[in-house]
C-alpha cells in the first residue's frame, strides 16, 4: 500500500489508499481536497479525484498524474455552476495529456480513466470517463452510481438476452476495452448527471480503480456494512486487504477512496432509496467480472485504446452499444 499520502486533506469522513498488486508499477493516482473549510470543517466543498492510467509503466503513471493534477487545479481555481466547472476541469486534464504527447511522442497512446466526486451540503455530484467505479452503499445495499464505459455492459446485455454465457463474457478479450477514456482526443462518453444525489447520514461512497472489482459487489457491500462503524481509514484497509486475500494472479493496481456521510447532504432525502431498475444489468455484470476468477487466472487484458480513444471491435462495436440505449 502507498506509504506517501496523496490526500491533501483528510478527516473522519474521508480516507484513501492504494496497492500495487501483482504489477511492476503503479498507474493509479488520486487526490482529496477540501476547497473551503469553515471553522467547523463540516461544510464547504470536498473534491475526490481518481485516475487509472494506461499506456505502460511510464505512460500510464504520467497520464494519471497529469489528469489528477490538471483536473483538481482547474476545478479548485474556478467558480460558477459545478457541472460547468467539472467540464472545464475535464477539458483541462484532456488537453494536458494532448500537450504532453506533443512534447514527448514516446508517450503516444497513454491515457486514463477519470472520476471527480464533489460533495457539499447540496449532495453528491460526479463526472466520470472510463470504467473506474463509484459505489453508494446505503441501508445495507450497494449500487454503482456512475456509468461504466468499458465493453462489459454491452457483453452483460448479451448475457441477459441469452446470446452468450457469463463464462464466455468473462473470457471475452473485449470485456475491459474502453469505449471512452481521457487520451487527449475528443471524449466520446461522459457521465455527468444534471442534479446532485442526496446522501443520507451513514451512507458510504466508495470511489475506486477497477482493481477493486476483483471483489464481487456483494463482497464489497459486506465489508462496508460489517465495518461501517469503524474509522474510514480502517474501512479502506479492509477493502484493500480483501483484494489481496482474493489472490488473483497479476492483480491490477487498486486504489480505494471512501467517504462516509455524517449528516444528510441534500435538500431532502432520496425518495426511491436504491430502487433497482428491473432492466438492471447488475447480476450479469457481477457474473462477468468474477466468473472464472477462483482459479486465479487473470482474464483481464490491459486497458486497450486505439488512438482516437475508441476500441474498434468487429461485430460488437459502439454501434452495438448504442442499439442498447
Amino acid at each position: 500500500m502507498s506509504e506517501s499520502a496523496k490526500t491533501s486533506y483528510q478527516d473522519d469522513r474521508v480516507s484513501a489508499d492504494q496497492m500495487q498488486g501483482g504489477r511492476d508499477y503503479q498507474e493509479d493516482d488520486y487526490k482529496v481536497s477540501c476547497i473551503s473549510a469553515p471553522a467547523d470543517e463540516t461544510s464547504g466543498e470536498l473534491l475526490m479525484v481518481l485516475a487509472d492510467g494506461m499506456g505502460g509503466h511510464a505512460g500510464g503513471a504520467e497520464a494519471s498524474d497529469i489528469a489528477v493534477r490538471y483536473f483538481t487545479d482547474h476545478f479548485i481555481g474556478s467558480d460558477g455552476a459545478v457541472n460547468d466547472r467539472f467540464m472545464a476541469a475535464l477539458d483541462a486534464a484532456n488537453n494536458g495529456l494532448e500537450q504532453e504527447v506533443e512534447k514527448n511522442p514516446d508517450l503516444e497512446g497513454m491515457g486514463c480513466t477519470l472520476v471527480g466526486l464533489h460533495l457539499t451540503d447540496q449532495g453528491a455530484r460526479w463526472i466520470s470517463v472510463g470504467d473506474s467505479p463509484l459505489y453508494l452503499v446505503s441501508s445495507g445495499r450497494i449500487v454503482q452510481i456512475n456509468d461504466d464505459h468499458s465493453m462489459a455492459p454491452v457483453l452483460a446485455q448479451f448475457v441477459k438476452e441469452g446470446r452468450m454465457t457469463a463464462e464466455e463474457a468473462s473470457k471475452d478479450p473485449r470485456r475491459n476495452a474502453l469505449r471512452s477514456a481521457v487520451v487527449g482526443e475528443e471524449l466520446t462518453l461522459i457521465d455527468l448527471p444534471h442534479d446532485p444525489l442526496p446522501i443520507h447520514k451513514g451512507d458510504v461512497l466508495v470511489l475506486a480503480s477497477d482493481g477493486l472489482q476483483t471483489l464481487p459487489n456483494a463482497k464489497i457491500n459486506d465489508i462496508v456494512v460489517k465495518h461501517g462503524d469503524k474509522p474510514v481509514d480502517q474501512l479502506v484497509e479492509k477493502l484493500l486487504q480483501a483484494v489481496t486475500d482474493a489472490g488473483r494472479r497479476r492483480q491490477d493496481n487498486t486504489t480505494v477512496m471512501v467517504y462516509r456521510a455524517d449528516r444528510l447532504l441534500g435538500e431532502e432525502p432520496r425518495s426511491d432509496d436504491l430502487t433497482i431498475d428491473p432492466n438492471s444489468l447488475e447480476e450479469e455484470m457481477d457474473a462477468i467480472m468474477n466468473a472464472g476468477s477462483a482459479g486465479g487466472a487473470d482474464e483481464q487484458l490491459p486497458l486497450a485504446l486505439i488512438a482516437a480513444g475508441i476500441v474498434a471491435i468487429v461485430g460488437l462495436g459502439v454501434v452495438a452499444y448504442m442499439a442498447l440505449m
